[in-house]
């Protein structure tokens, strides 16, 4: 009865710790074949401009962003998918549906107030991948000059 307890009570103590992984570790651990830069990348847990992408998988591009893409689009017959989020926020997700399908377009409309900080210093981070089949491609990271109220 007592090594029965002890047994029990063992696996629990293990199922806490492996549980702590997020998704995109797991991801990371199950896929030895990923390249070591696709690593460093979803390790970072976000895009830089012109990082090298190629070949990541979509699942991987999702679990490196950490949602769903705000939008998904294409661009010269490439399949886009944009993420956006204000400069030191958590990701917002802001609606595009009007967007005209070229990279830079569309409006903020949906964005949140934003009460604090230099106006001078806010921006809007536009994440863009773009894929072929179900690799990506590149990774294009703007940032644009926001202002509460405007567009």
């Amino acid at each position: 009865m007592k090594s029965a307890l002890c047994t029990l009570l063992a696996l629990a103590v293990a199922g806490l710790f492996t549980g702590c992984a997020s998704p995109r570790q797991d991801y990371v651990a199950q896929h030895p074949e990923l390249k070591p830069e696709h690593r460093k990348i979803m390790a970072a847990g976000a895009f830089k401009d012109h990082d090298p992408v190629a070949g990541m998988t979509r699942d991987a591009v999702r679990l490196t962003m950490g949602t769903d893409p705000a939008q998904v689009t294409k661009v010269n017959g490439e399949d886009a998918w944009i993420w956006i989020k204000k400069k030191g926020d958590a990701l917002t997700m802001i609606d595009e549906s009007n967007h005209s399908g070229g990279p830079g377009a569309g409006t903020f409309s949906g964005l949140p107030a934003d009460n604090g900080g230099d106006p001078k210093k806010r921006s809007i981070v536009r994440t863009t991948v773009f894929f072929h089949g179900d690799l990506a491609t590149r990774v294009d990271v703007t940032e644009e000059p926001w202002a509460a109220g405007g567009n």
